[in-house]
């Protein structure tokens, strides 16, 4: 089931918050996988009903809405042909939404999603079923061979990077000039088996702009981590000491020589592509947090009724007011970091008594081996 009957459609705001750094900050792999399957809502229909079937794009036949949301290859391949002859705003969102959840269908990163412990059971978006198996414990149990970091790592940034990119450029003309609602999603919501009667729920452009951040963030993250060598050639070995807590930091932090193997001498150095990497990171950083405040700025300016928006802000005044200053707060921390990314900047100096002074240009515009600046270790 993707949206039950009887549950609230909209989503809160600081709850998109929350996702966005979430998707930001844990694991890709994660994302290709449950966090696509279990957060994210793709499909619908045009808000003017004077647009066609045919206006609209069809494969096979079938009109492209009518592929969401269990086809999403056929859906992608749909979108993609009708976003190349119709530059409508609706097509285009629609498109840089499937491209995105498609890459689940990817026959290389299922692969890796295989090759690090996967269960090769249903990966389908409507009907996922496979999980890592666990041990009595709860725990995971990861295979005894798995592919290096470095090999896993460059997968995905080959693999999405393009992806995001093409999203970002089909979503680089809309502003918030478009109609409103933009685009109304119902029956595109819910599996074709679940008869139900469908709520519509309305997708504008804060929701744009929250998209396009979360892609520049996911963006960000994945040039910062093709900037620096990352590479741990036995994974497997390496989580499983992790994981018994028996790492010892002299054993991977060495040069190498005769008399020592395992040494990641690299590690945490510079590509040679790194300052370019670096450079594009920074760029995407800034746009991830101008679409944020964008977004932010024109979801609680909203005055029209809320309760069937995509993202919406919470009916109750009390809670209302909790979640408002909660989104403030991270506002402020943006705003912040978006100081720091020109200079020296005071960061976090509206929640926390102790504010401390942030530059990021010394890690965007003057690019370092992050080796360098750990202290050497004399003992385990």
């Amino acid at each position: 089931m993707i949206l039950s009957s009887g549950e609230n459609k909209s989503r809160s705001w600081p709850s998109m918050v929350n996702r966005i750094i979430a998707i930001s900050c844990i694991g890709i792999t994660l994302l290709l996988s449950s966090v696509l399957i279990s957060q994210a809502q793709s499909g619908g229909t045009f808000a003017d009903d004077t647009n066609s079937a045919a206006d609209f794009g069809s494969i096979q036949g079938k009109p492209c809405r009518d592929f969401l949301p269990c086809d999403i290859e056929l859906a992608n391949a749909c979108f993609g042909e009708a976003a190349l002859v119709n530059p409508d705003p609706a097509i285009q969102v629609f498109h840089a939404v499937t491209r995105i959840l498609v890459l689940m269908y990817d026959p290389e990163i299922n692969t890796l999603l295989t090759d690090i412990g996967l269960e090769e059971e249903i990966r389908s978006f409507c009907y996922w079923t496979a999980q890592f198996p666990v041990d009595t414990n709860g725990e995971p149990v990861l295979p005894d061979v798995m592919p290096s970091t470095g090999t896993a790592l460059q997968l995905l940034v080959d693999k999405m990077l393009p992806e995001i990119n093409g999203a970002l450029a089909a979503l680089s003309g809309i502003d918030d000039a478009i109609p409103e609602p933009l685009i109304v999603l119902c029956e595109e919501l819910q599996r074709p088996e679940e008869a139900y009667a469908c709520e519509n729920i309305e997708v504008d452009f804060g929701d744009v702009a929250l998209y396009r951040a979360m892609l520049h963030f996911m963006k960000t993250l994945l040039l910062i981590i093709d900037a620096y060598n990352l590479n741990i050639e036995d994974t497997a070995e390496f989580i499983g000491k992790l994981k018994q807590d028996l790492v010892v930091i002299n054993d991977y932090w060495c040069e190498g020589g005769p008399d020592q193997t395992g040494c990641l001498p690299d590690f945490l150095r510079l590509k040679t592509n790194g300052p370019a990497q670096l450079a594009q990171a920074k760029l995407s950083f800034a746009s991830a947090i101008d679409n944020y405040l964008a977004a932010s700025s024109f979801i609680r300016n909203e005055t029209d009724n809320q309760s069937d928006d995509f993202i919406s802000l919470p009916s109750d005044p009390v809670e209302l007011a909790d979640e408002l200053a909660d989104e403030q707060e991270f506002r402020d921390l943006l705003t912040d970091l978006q100081c720091a990314l020109t200079g020296p900047c005071l960061v976090d100096n509206q929640t926390i008594n102790n504010p401390f002074d942030l530059d990021l240009t010394r890690f965007f515009d003057y690019p370092i081996d992050i080796r360098d600046y750990f202290t050497g270790f004399t003992s385990d």
